[in-house]
């Protein structure tokens, strides 16, 4: 997870590597931190499917029935984005809660996506403690667009 921390701060606009090679690099450092793919699912395309917690509170009962009809489709994975700008990330966003209770009550790998463009050193170490604790090792950190304004 600290690689995974590293690589949100250098998703961080003003951080990534300007050269594509600096990029492909970064890209490389997170591939070698994900867990290796199973030779037998290697072989075949995985499918998954995401869900979009909508922006303001969605609650767990609410998700949980959610999860149980994604959950019937048999994907490899389901990912979990954060809302409309980046809203699910952090204090009152559903992303952490929702990919925990997709892999532990579901017993379904999750994804949790994080919006890094706006995104604090502070706020980067909180989520990634969340997540470690919820036991959610897969992230996809995304740039994101930032706000209006």
């Amino acid at each position: 997870m600290e690689t995974v921390a590293r690589i949100f701060e250098s998703c961080r606009e003003d951080r990534l590597p300007a050269s594509r090679a600096g990029r492909v690099a970064v890209a490389q450092e997170a591939g070698a931190a994900c867990t290796e793919v199973s030779e037998s699912r290697a072989r075949r395309i995985p499918f998954s499917v995401e869900m979009f917690p909508p922006k303001g509170q969605l609650t767990l009962d609410a998700a949980r029935k959610v999860v149980e009809g994604l959950r019937a489709a048999s994907p490899d994975f389901i990912s979990v984005t954060c809302s409309a700008g980046g809203s699910g990330n952090g204090h009152g966003g559903q992303t952490v809660a929702i990919a925990e209770l997709i892999q532990n009550e579901a017993a379904t790998p999750a994804v949790a996506h994080f919006t890094c463009v706006s995104a604090t050193a502070s706020l980067v170490a909180t989520e990634v403690e969340a997540l470690r604790a919820a036991g959610v090792e897969t992230v996809l950190a995304l740039r994101g667009d930032l706000a209006p304004g």
